[in-house]
This record gives structure tokens, C-alpha cells and sequence, in this order.
């Protein structure tokens, strides 16, 4: 908890644009340096979303872990890319999925001593709320692809209308996207050792 406080001030900067940023081109993060040491993780290309990095002396803090496993398995490698310091912290500024469904990224790659900071209402909301919330995703998204598919097949609309070519295009990645989500969903354990 001792670098929580400074975190959220730090990221909260960030978001309203409070600082100045120098851009550099990556995968799914932009990464821009915000500080000295301090970056800003802005998605892109699919990923959506925005994270912090923070490099010490010996080890990095992460503020928000991402929602998808894949995701911040990208941030680890463009982290890994930055510096050799491991990631000893992630700090979940509260339970929405685009904050906690990316954490086991970084125990997969850094090992069991990564700690995960919150306070202790956002522990509690993961386990009464984002924990319901990812088994009742799983249940509905199946579902919710099987419309999406057959309007694809029937080439309509929800409406009934004929779907335009760029309307069928982006159906398809839509379908494609939610796949993947749920294949990832099904895999998500936020930490240390909530299962779904």
C-alpha cells in the first residue's frame, strides 16, 4: 500500500492529460514517457484501455493490470524491451475487468513474488463482483456470437436490413474477437488464486 497513493495521482495525471508526452510507436501499447522512468500504456491496434509503468531502481510497478491476459502479456514483453527489473508490483485501481483480467500475465512471467496492491473494498468487489461477472460473461457470449454468426450467414442486420460489405468485414472481426475473448476469459485467474 506505501506507493498506492502517489500511483493513483501519477495515473490519474496521465488520463486528464495533465502531462506532456513524447510518443513512441509499439504493438498493442503505445508506451510515452510520461517522467523519468514513468510511462503512460495507451491501447491500440484492438487493445483498448490505459496502463501505467513505473521503473525503480530495482524492480517496475504497474498500475492496472489490463483485460486480457494476452494483452498484458504484450505490456510484459514492450517491459521486458524497456528493462531487466522484474515487475514486483500491480496496483488494481479497482475491479473493472480492464484492470484485473491481465494479472496473471505478470506472475506468469515474474514468478509468485509480484504483489498486487488495492485497497480492501476492490478485493472484496472482485470476489462480489468481477468473479460473477466473468462466469456470467461465459455463460452469455456463446450465445451472443450465435446471433452475430447467423446474421452473418443471413447477410442482415439486427434489423432485418441486407449487411453493407464493410458492415459484413467488421461483423466478422467482431465474431473473431469475441472467440478470443472467451477462450481468454475461460483461462482468467486474478490473483493470487481466485478461480472462475
Amino acid at each position: 500500500m506505501r506507493c498506492v497513493q502517489l500511483c493513483v495521482l501519477l495515473f490519474c495525471a496521465v488520463l486528464t492529460g495533465g502531462v506532456a508526452w513524447a510518443q513512441a510507436p509499439v504493438e498493442l501499447w503505445e508506451l510515452t514517457r510520461v517522467a523519468d522512468g514513468v510511462y503512460a500504456a495507451i491501447g491500440k491496434n484492438g487493445a483498448f484501455g490505459n496502463c501505467a509503468v513505473v521503473i525503480n531502481r530495482d524492480d517496475v510497478l504497474v498500475v492496472d493490470g489490463s483485460m486480457r491476459p494476452s494483452w498484458a502479456r504484450d505490456l510484459v514483453l514492450q517491459i521486458q524491451r524497456m528493462t531487466d527489473k522484474p515487475v514486483r508490483y500491480v496496483v488494481n485501481t479497482h475491479w473493472h475487468p480492464d484492470h484485473t483480467q491481465g494479472n496473471q500475465a505478470y506472475l506468469e512471467a515474474y514468478g509468485p513474488g509480484v504483489e498486487f496492491i488495492a485497497q480492501h473494498l476492490t478485493d472484496e468487489d472482485i470476489t462480489g463482483k468481477e468473479l460473477p461477472y466473468i462466469q456470467q460473461t461465459i455463460a452469455d457470449l456463446p450465445g451472443q456470437i450465435a446471433k452475430m454468426e447467423k446474421s452473418l450467414a443471413e447477410g442482415k442486420d439486427a434489423e432485418g436490413k441486407p449487411l453493407a460489405e464493410t458492415a459484413r468485414a467488421g461483423l466478422e472481426k467482431q465474431i473473431a474477437d469475441q472467440r478470443a475473448y472467451l477462450a481468454q476469459l475461460q483461462q482468467v485467474r486474478i490473483p493470487p488464486d481466485a478461480d472462475v
